[in-house]
């Protein structure tokens, strides 16, 4: 099975950007003669036209037996959209956007806004191998969310895939680009240093440990403010270091209250992670963000789903196989790292640290009138484990929303000495259908990983299995027998 950053695992491979060393010193403290406010003015009902251009130039690094693998990595994106701010302040669970007046309140962390994507054209090549992902046109319609620093997407007329989720998820997005502003009036050769959330926001980080990243204003130009900032920074995405030096420069348009564009390098050096792949290249940057009076893809009607606030917790991403015939949900903590046609691997991560793996195998179906019970279910499990079997915790039968039968074990034992936990899962529907479902954890991690396994069950349905050209069906029950009986 190999693993794909190919496919599932494109996150972050877009999202952060990348390089080591040191870059310009930061200026130092100038006469003050005049001070400017660079601070972001907006409303509600403010629509804005958005481009960016992107470029990532270096190398993939994948484990291998005796030392780590560098695949040449080239990706160019262009994307439009148009950006309309929703929400400005403190966001409680009962708000309505219906209930919002023009005027917004400065200083307040949390943001909603809608976001219509008019062209996502991305050419992503490695190691010679070429892929155009695609944002499907039902998903062009995009919720965007930020709670202090932390930003997230989501689709209202449903799920993304990780892909997709990859496609959009770019640094320097829009909100972001706020949180690098003064927070007190400057004077032309005044510095600031770049807040550590900040930065996370704005390159796409989980966290900033140190970070010597320093902005200036230059100078005023025709009514813009010049700024440009650079430094290194020490983070961590996924649970794995990320080196990262950037130098980068902004117009602040004063009139407006806004900023009108934006030039930025960076380079990265990240280690090989539990769901991603090491890298190592220099990614650029442009974004020009242009006001606009209106649009018919943003009007009060196109964006009625996103009234209220239900609307912004479904964030799950979605999966689908044709390989294996099922289709599933996940919540964003959920990576794929492996698949082919037999079987396909997850890992959940939570804040940096590796929860769980869960591995989806599709069994041979049941000829009619044949059937499994849970006991016997219970005792291949057992077999499967073998010594490292120790005591079943519980064993259950149920029903999905779908109709499918489902049978939970859960089992404790022990792995390489260290205390482990299984959730096995088999699902059967009323053909015959089965798709087998582990998950293992190491046993103290079974508290944060809570009923993480039931979104993925409960979502989880068979769909049209399209088996691989030199594949019977003969020869595929065969293979099946192998890697999926538990």
């Amino acid at each position: 099975m190999n693993w794909v950053p190919t496919r599932r695992c494109l996150s972050n491979l877009l999202v952060t950007l990348v390089a080591v060393g040191n870059i310009i010193p930061a200026g130092t403290q100038a006469a003050e003669s005049s001070r400017y406010r660079l601070k972001r003015r907006q409303s509600y009902h403010e629509v804005a036209d958005v481009r960016i251009d992107y470029a990532v130039q270096g190398a993939l690094i994948f484990p291998a037996e005796k030392r780590a693998e560098k695949l040449a990595l080239e990706v160019t994106a262009k994307l439009a959209y148009q950006d309309r701010l929703l929400m400005s302040g403190k966001i409680s669970a009962g708000d309505d956007l219906s209930q919002q007046g023009d005027a917004v309140k400065e200083g307040m962390p949390s943001i909603r806004a809608a976001r219509y994507y008019d062209q996502v054209d991305v050419e992503i090549t490695i190691n010679g191998q070429e892929m155009a992902p695609e944002l499907r046109d039902d998903r062009r319609l995009l919720g965007v969310s930020r709670r202090n620093a932390k930003l997230t997407y989501h689709c209202p007329l449903g799920s993304l895939s990780r892909e997709e989720y990859d496609l959009i998820h770019l640094p320097c997005d829009l909100y972001a680009l706020q949180l690098i502003l003064p927070d007190e009036s400057v004077a032309i050769g005044s510095t600031w240093q770049q807040d550590d959330s900040a930065l996370a926001a704005l390159l796409g980080l989980d966290t900033v440990g140190e970070s010597d990243v320093v902005s200036e204003l230059k100078e005023i130009e025709r009514g813009y403010a010049k700024v440009e900032l650079s430094g290194n920074i020490q983070g961590a995405i996924a649970g794995v270091a990320s080196e990262i030096a950037i130098k980068a420069r902004y117009y602040f348009d004063l009139r407006r209250g806004k900023i009108a564009s934006l030039q930025l390098v960076a380079r990265e050096r990240r280690g090989i992670g539990h769901v991603n792949p090491g890298v190592e290249a220099t990614s650029r940057l442009k974004m020009t963000i242009e006001p606009r009076t209106d649009s018919d893809e943003l009007s009060d009607r196109q964006i009625a789903s996103m009234r209220g606030s239900a609307a912004w917790k479904n964030q799950r991403l979605a999966y689908h196989s044709a390989a294996l015939g099922i289709a599933l949900e996940h919540d964003q903590n959920w990576f794929v790292t492996a698949e082919d046609d037999q079987a396909t691997v997850l890992r959940r991560m939570d804040r940096g640290e590796l929860i769980a793996q869960c591995n989806v195998s599709v069994l041979p179906s049941l000829k009619k009138g044949k059937a499994v019970t849970l006991a016997q279910f219970q005792e291949d499990m057992r077999k499967n484990l073998d010594t490292n079997f120790g005591t079943f915790v519980n064993a259950r039968e149920s029903t999905t929303s779908q109709g499918y039968l489902v049978y939970r074990v859960e089992a404790a034992g022990t792995a390489s000495q260290l205390p482990v936990r299984w959730i096995y899962y088999l699902l059967t529907d009323t053909e015959g259908r089965r798709v087998a479902l582990v998950f293992t954890m190491e046993g103290d991690l079974a508290k944060p990983f809570g009923s993480a396994d039931r979104q993925i069950v409960e979502s989880l349905a068979f769909v049209e299995r399209e088996l691989p050209e030199n594949v019977t069906p003969s020869e595929d029950s065969r293979r099946q027998k192998v890697v999926g009986q538990p």
